[in-house]
């Protein structure tokens, strides 16, 4: 599969930082599921800020995934809050199974989602990691990384 087809060709500075972000979590989902993973969908408030992708990965594991994509070469770095994984992620599934803090809009659906993730993080630590993904568009590079589990 060819991630990385859709922007091929395309003049990218047009594009907002919301679109170029879209765009990297989009070549993330392809990869994945090109790779034998399921159950990938995100949990995310109206801003689109929140889990870029979790997924199921082909041991059954539960992956939490940060998705960082540029224009150029340089592919950024996690936000202080993003640092460790653990504490975004149980902050983020707990205000969105709650739907409070900057999640009281998601839909009924994602609030399902999240109180079920949430509670296979909490219950389940061993069968849960988290990756940070690195998509660099104009060389057409997909890097992964662990998440830090602090």
């Amino acid at each position: 599969m060819d991630l990385f087809a859709s922007v091929r060709g395309k003049d990218l500075s047009n594009l907002t930082n919301k679109e170029i972000g879209d765009v990297g979590e989009d070549i993330a989902r392809l990869f994945l599921k090109d790779n034998n993973f399921t159950d990938v969908f995100s949990i995310q408030n109206g801003s689109g800020n929140g889990i870029d992708i979790v997924a199921r990965s082909p041991d059954g594991s539960l992956v939490f995934i940060e998705v960082k994509t540029s224009r150029t070469n340089a592919v950024g770095d996690l936000s202080p809050r993003q640092q460790s994984m653990d504490f975004f992620v149980e902050d983020v599934l707990t205000q969105a199974a709650t739907k409070t803090g900057r999640y009281k809009n998601i839909s009924a659906a994602d609030q399902m989602l999240a109180e079920e993730m949430l509670m296979n993080f909490n219950m389940r630590p061993d069968q849960v990691r988290g990756n940070v993904v690195g998509i660099d568009l104009s060389g057409e590079m997909l890097r992964i990384s662990p998440w830090a589990r602090k």
